[in-house]
């Protein structure tokens, strides 16, 4: 079970200490560690990628929020009880409804973060005829639409170690004590935040669990570790 878990701390490595730890400078990722450094924590976001802006969120067109400031501009406001309601219904009411009231419920902030941060994005039209209009497309990607997140962290005070692969959680007495990664680094937090994007670049753990190959619309450096 520990093995499955993490791994004890390894003695001889070069350590880094924070408060918290993320795995992952996708959009999770960087939310969190913005959200975290304004809050007064101590930062450090481990991510594979020479930067943050080969990430599914750097590519990604747009996500789908309720109760934005860019609804409200337009007088088309979706609340929470009418996303959550549609997208319930939608899944046949599989999926964990709590999990996804709470993730909805958190969109908005997150999508007026951005804005307040001058990343562009634009409310498009209901183009899937669903009631109504919860799409943000975003008008840049890649550098551009990532700079802004990463500059307020690190003026914030966050820290980023690129090219650096996250390997294990570090276990003590059963509690996540920090990340170990593939430069010889372990980081030590009290907190870690795991954001590494599921497994959409392996395609042995796609057929494990679906028993088919999935086609990558996004970013393959995901591999499931």
């Amino acid at each position: 079970a520990q093995a499955a878990a993490g791994i004890a701390c390894i003695e001889g490595r070069e350590t880094k200490a924070c408060d918290v730890a993320i795995v992952g400078a996708g959009a999770a990722g960087l939310l969190a560690a913005l959200k975290l450094t304004e809050g007064g924590k101590s930062v450090v976001v481990i991510e594979k990628a020479p930067s943050a802006a080969m990430s599914n969120f750097s590519m990604c067109g747009g996500p789908t929020a309720c109760e934005t400031k860019l609804q409200e501009q337009e007088n088309a406001t979706v609340t929470l009880d009418t996303m959550f309601t549609y997208m319930n219904e939608f899944s046949r009411t599989s999926v964990n409804g709590a999990l996804l009231r709470n993730t909805l419920s958190h969109t908005g902030d997150a999508i007026n973060t951005m804005l307040d941060l001058g990343i562009p994005m634009t409310l498009i039209p209901d183009s899937y005829g669903v009631g109504f209009r919860g799409r943000h497309m975003f008008d840049t990607g890649g550098e551009e639409r990532v700079a802004p997140l990463v500059q307020a962290i690190e003026a914030a005070g966050g820290e980023f170690l690129f090219s650096t692969a996250a390997e294990k959680v570090i276990m003590e007495d059963g509690v996540a004590k920090g990340v170990q990664t593939d430069k010889g680094i372990d980081v030590m937090a009290d907190s870690v935040v795991v954001c590494a994007g599921g497994f959409l670049g392996s395609e042995d753990m796609q057929m494990d669990r679906f028993n088919t190959k999935v086609y990558a619309l996004g970013n393959t450096l995901s591999d499931g570790t």
